[in-house]
């Protein structure tokens, strides 16, 4: 899992180098918040969808929809 994140060689051994503010523990602050979020998107699993079925409505309404541009198709066709 960790090892996805970026510029990780080793989970353990996780290196930073970012200077954004004057003092030393502001930049570490800043560098723990920046790897916890890292760490929060690594582990957020993804749930796969579940398949469900039509209900009846949708699946009589599809049915009628499929015979309503049938008749129309068919009443385009030239008759000889």
């Amino acid at each position: 899992m960790l090892s996805s994140l970026p510029r990780a060689k080793n989970p353990s051994h996780f290196r930073e180098r970012r200077a954004e503010h004057q003092s030393q523990e502001r930049n570490r602050s800043e560098a723990l918040d920046r790897l916890r979020s890292l760490i929060l998107t690594v582990t957020v699993v993804v749930l796969p969808r579940k398949l469900r079925t039509p209900s009846q409505g949708q699946h009589r309404r599809r049915l009628e929809e499929k015979k309503h541009r049938s008749a129309t198709k068919e009443s385009r066709k030239i008759v000889e």
